[in-house]
């Protein structure tokens, strides 16, 4: 008898531990329907704003974007009860949560987010996906596309198993015997002493952890799969979404429907009119500041103002429109658009862009042309692709322009000229800037938003920002990087190079004399200023300073 009596408390015991308290909220049964009628818009089965779901408990343990639950062990690790606490979600303007749902919400979190699903989480298996992103950042500066130190590319997986001079880099399944891992755990790679030459840091614990797990489990590999466009629905921009202003093609004004119409209704409904006409010299003068920026010659301003031509006027502008300067005073609205500068920015030196003038130079010439606005950006955006420069048989003046034409993307503010500011979040800032003027200049979309979260108020999710970037990777490599002191090209056409030919060598000569005496000049200076606040230094100890200080950062 006290034997069947231990059998029913054990089985009662263990009855407790499967089943939910009644007061323990059950994410199907009193949850989902609170999601469904509040998030469910957003984050239902069709739609998933920023990736997340709240359909299913697979979708909540699955997370947005970032993959990470949205629902932790309580509720300082739940993302879902902080935006639910702060009132961010739901957001404003849609039916928001009573105090009883949210109550419900949080009891639900409390008690350990009970579900009557299975609680098994499929655990995602490591691939090369994982592992080459921390390869990339932390390895290819020497073993990469610009340098391959002892004949090593750690590039693709491929390449890690061929290895180098040394031998495989890898061993599939024995991470203990690969020599990435033996370098890395050692700190002999990446060196100390080329840490900041190469604006390279060491793996951290976890991205080491990382790569030794990937080799334990035998280096395995999962094939990419391409990222192309279907009809499928997508769920991460609706049907409604894609009628966004922005989206649409641009529709002709239905004729009547000028400015002028449109400021006249304005004005009737104030009881108002237009001010008279101006008079002929007031009308020159603005046509002139208008159109060339520059007010119209005593000379020019007699002969319109005496022209007993009946169309004056549509002359005047005809001539204006033709002006050199037209193209100086409307060209310099898209280079603020594109951000034109003659330096770097970003640091104090602020270094020159020597040839950042041929841009300048082709945008005015491209409005003094009146060259067609789709040919215009083509030309921006991928004008080293219209035609193959680097194997033509001679290059042309159109090669040229469309090679300059690039430096549309290159406007932006670019620190990573700077000695100790060329890491891959800096580089990274410098690709985030162009995508931003492409977006605001072109699209009249804010795409920087979507660099860190799928936007919040357009429908560009953040995988789309990302594919945008895919797109520019051949020219905006971080890991394959040129500073702007190396990123030229020495292209012309067969006449300038006959003009540089003759032209340049006692130019540079000149020049080179010119800073060797600045040089000197600056070297004085320099002297002089370690005397005065430096008495007690030697002479010989002030020349090396001056010469340590020639040497860049990284390399000292």
């Amino acid at each position: 008898m006290r034997i069947y009596f231990h059998i029913n408390c054990l089985g009662w015991f263990l009855m407790c531990l499967s089943t939910p308290a009644a007061d323990v909220p059950v994410f199907e049964k009193e949850i989902l329907p609170i999601f469904r009628g509040k998030c469910g818009k957003c984050h239902g089965g069709e739609t998933r704003k920023g990736g997340l779901s709240l359909a299913s408990m697979s979708g909540i343990r699955h997370g947005g974007e970032s993959e990470e639950p949205v629902v932790g062990k309580g509720l300082k690790d739940s993302l879902l009860w902080e935006m639910i606490a702060t009132r961010e979600m739901p957001p404003k303007g849609k039916p928001r949560l009573t105090k009883t749902e949210t109550a419900l919400i949080r009891r639900w979190i409390e008690t350990g987010a009970e579900s009557s699903s299975s609680a098994v989480v499929i655990k995602k298996k490591i691939n090369q996906h994982d592992v080459l992103p921390i390869v990339l950042l932390r390895c290819t500066a020497c073993h990469g596309p610009q340098e391959q130190m002892g004949g090593l590319d750690l590039r693709t997986p491929e390449a890690m198993h061929k290895g180098g001079k040394s031998g495989p880099a890898l061993v599939a399944g024995k991470p203990v015997s690969s020599r990435m891992i033996q370098r890395i755990e050692s700190q002999a790679c990446p060196p100390r002493g080329m840490l900041l030459k190469y604006f390279v840091q060491r793996p951290s614990s976890a991205e080491v952890r990382t790569l030794r797990e990937w080799i334990a489990a035998g280096a395995p590999e999962e094939p990419v799969v391409a990222d192309v466009a279907t009809t499928k629905p997508d769920y991460l921009v609706t049907d409604e979404e894609r009628k966004h202003w922005a989206f649409q093609s641009p529709k002709a004004v239905l004729a009547g429907h000028s400015v002028d119409g449109f400021i006249a209704e304005k004005l009737k409904v104030k009881g108002l009119s237009f001010s008279p006409e101006a008079d002929r010299t007031i009308l020159i003068r603005r046509a002139y500041l208008d159109l060339t920026g520059l007010p119209p010659s005593l000379d020019e301003l007699d002969t319109w103002s005496a022209s007993d031509d009946s169309q004056w006027y549509p002359k005047m502008i005809d001539r204006l429109l033709a002006s050199p300067h037209y193209g100086e005073r409307w060209g310099r609205y898209w280079l603020d658009l594109a951000g034109y500068a003659d330096s770097e920015g970003g640091v104090s030196a602020d270094p020159v862009r020597q040839v950042a003038w041929k841009y300048r130079d082709y945008v005015i010439e491209s409005f003094n042309k009146d060259k067609p606005y789709d040919r215009f950006l083509l030309e921006q955006i991928a004008g080293d692709e219209l035609v193959d420069y680097a194997t033509a048989p001679e290059v042309t003046d159109t090669m040229v322009d469309n090679l300059v034409a690039t430096g549309f993307l290159r406007m932006g503010i670019d620190q990573t000229g700077s000695r100790t500011m060329n890491f891959v979040p800096e580089r990274l800032g410098v690709i985030s800037d162009a995508i931003k003027v492409l977006g605001s200049g072109v699209m009249g979309l804010t795409l920087e938003c979507a660099r860190c979260h799928s936007h919040k108020y357009d429908p560009i999710p953040q995988r789309d920002f990302y594919r945008l970037k895919a797109v520019f990777q051949g020219a905006f490599d971080e890991h394959d990087w040129l500073s702007f002191k190396t990123r030229t090209l020495n292209v012309a056409t067969p006449q300038k190079l006959e003009i540089i030919k003759s032209a340049n060598p006692p130019l540079e000569k000149k020049l080179k004399a010119l800073e060797a005496r600045l040089k000197k000049a600056s070297d004085a200076v320099r002297l002089e200023l370690l005397r005065q606040h430096y008495p007690q230094q030697s002479e010989a100890d002030r020349v090396a300073t001056l010469t340590a200080l020639r040497r860049a950062d990284n390399t000292r």
